[in-house]
């Protein structure tokens, strides 16, 4: 296993998709997303005071997996650090957080502190998962809000449309996603049916 699986894999991104992404991004002209990954690796030149992209579409189209590529190659060319959770995890780990009084601790683990030095790239899989409660969807605010404004990179990922994931942000995140990075549809093949 290579180093950059073992990376990607200790920052939450599946095995599957860590070692699919390494054989992508060899030839990655091959994928029917190779325009949406080459502007989600460029976000750094492109936007480099930080972005919030969401990638939507249908079950089974490649978001995760394009998260995986650009993840990789934040890790080979040395961008900065990656980071993959689940939305529903996220909101567990806050839970969790509140009950143990470590919630400003948790937040920073996943905001990064101010003045912190770096890229860095979060990738929260399933937004289509809506927040619980209020509480929930102030703290999903907070952190990638509070990232954006340390220039940091969000990448928001659902089975969702367009609507369905600023919905879900809220018009705050919604219009800074506007603003940075844009939602981007991916409607290619459905891979998971030609693997079957």
């Amino acid at each position: 296993m290579s180093a950059m699986i073992e990376t990607l894999i200790a920052r939450g991104m599946q095995p599957r998709h860590a070692r699919k992404a390494e054989q992508l991004l060899a030839d990655p002209t091959r994928s029917s997303f190779s325009q949406v990954l080459q502007m989600l690796i460029s976000l750094p030149r492109s936007h480099p005071d930080g972005a919030i992209v969401g990638l939507i579409g249908d079950r089974g189209r490649g978001k995760t997996q394009v998260a995986a590529c650009v993840m990789a190659e934040w890790v080979r060319c040395g961008i900065g650090s990656v980071r993959y959770i689940r939305f529903a995890e996220l909101c567990m780990r806050f839970r969790d957080a509140i009950k143990t009084g470590t919630e400003t601790l948790t937040l920073m683990d996943f905001q990064g502190e101010p003045g912190q030095s770096g890229r860095s790239l979060l990738v929260i899989d399933e937004m289509d998962k809506r927040a619980d409660t209020e509480h929930e969807r102030r703290t999903l605010n907070t952190l990638i809000d509070g990232r954006y404004g340390f220039g940091r990179y969000t990448l928001l990922i659902g089975n969702d449309t367009a609507e369905g994931l600023m919905e879900a942000v809220g018009p705050t995140i919604g219009s800074r996603m506007h603003e940075s990075g844009g939602i981007r549809p991916l409607n290619g093949p459905n891979y998971r049916e030609d693997l079957a």
